[in-house]
């Protein structure tokens, strides 16, 4: 999941995750009991969930995002600040490289 034009305050994190989990529990997870190690299923607050959003902070810059009309917008200073813990998280998960030779860390 990621969670486009989040907020950085934590309680609007965990409002979109636990709406997440609820979809997840009804349409994809397994009901599990406490011992059921074979059922597909996370608990609300585990990171690598699929439920547990990626947050992508709200930027005023891309409200009305234009790369031919404003190509500005796509330097890597603007791009990191609103992409880059995204950006990193994901090459980190792919196993991708940001740039060749270089580790990804979050």
């Amino acid at each position: 999941m990621v969670h486009a034009k989040a907020t950085p305050a934590e309680a609007g994190r965990k409002n979109f995750r636990e709406r997440a989990y609820d979809l997840f529990a009804e349409w994809v997870y397994d009901e599990a009991g406490f011992d059921d190690a074979e059922a597909f299923n996370f608990d609300i607050d585990d990171e690598i969930a699929p439920h547990f959003g990626w947050p992508i902070l709200h930027d005023t810059n891309f409200i009305e995002f234009d790369p031919v009309a404003q190509p500005e917008l796509l330097g890597q200073d603007l791009t990191t600040r609103t992409f880059g813990n995204f950006i990193r998280r994901l090459a980190k998960t792919t196993e991708l490289p940001l740039e060749p030779d270089q580790p990804n860390e979050l």
